[in-house]
């Protein structure tokens, strides 16, 4: 096998795919810079410690760099994991604000069922309230400082 000289050192700040931190290592037999990065894993059992390279890619004698489909891979997993966390937060806030509403909607309903059938009302003899004006009245006790005009709408999101 001819002794092939490897060719200078390519400058990593033009590459924009790869990590601060990585490192150069030139392949003679196959004429390519490695880019790695090398860290140490310890074992959580035993304790020990090995040195241990994740290979970002490759780049070759024109200058082009070619992405490890590991790297490549990781980097995809990475991604989706977040977009993944991002909604199920949201779907997490819409499940809060439905359980608010759900709760606010039973202490209306509730105020609506004992005001209808309060044994007072009929002590008094007096006129009873059309359900209009209990409505109105219990949602000025539930929620103080409103006009007693109570809607309340929720809004489903489709996550695509």
């Amino acid at each position: 096998m001819p002794d092939i000289k490897p060719f200078p050192k390519p400058d990593l700040s033009f590459y924009h795919d790869i990590p601060e931190g990585a490192c150069l290592n030139y392949n003679n037999r196959y004429d390519y810079y490695q880019v790695y990065r090398s860290i140490q894993v310890e074992d959580p059992v035993s304790g020990e410690r090995r040195q241990s390279r994740i290979t970002y890619g490759s780049i070759r004698r024109d200058g082009t760099f070619v992405m490890s489909p590991t790297w490549r891979l990781m980097k995809e997993r990475d991604a989706f994991r977040e977009r993944a966390r991002k909604k199920l937060h949201r779907l997490w806030r819409v499940r809060q604000q439905v359980r608010v509403l759900s709760r606010q909607m039973h202490s209306v309903s509730r105020c609506f069922f004992l005001a209808s059938f309060s044994p007072h009302s009929a002590e008094r003899r007096m006129p009873r309230k059309s359900a209009q004006q209990q409505t109105a009245a219990s949602g000025r006790r539930l929620f103080p400082g409103s006009s007693g005009i109570l809607c309340l709408r929720v809004k489903y999101h489709r996550f695509s």
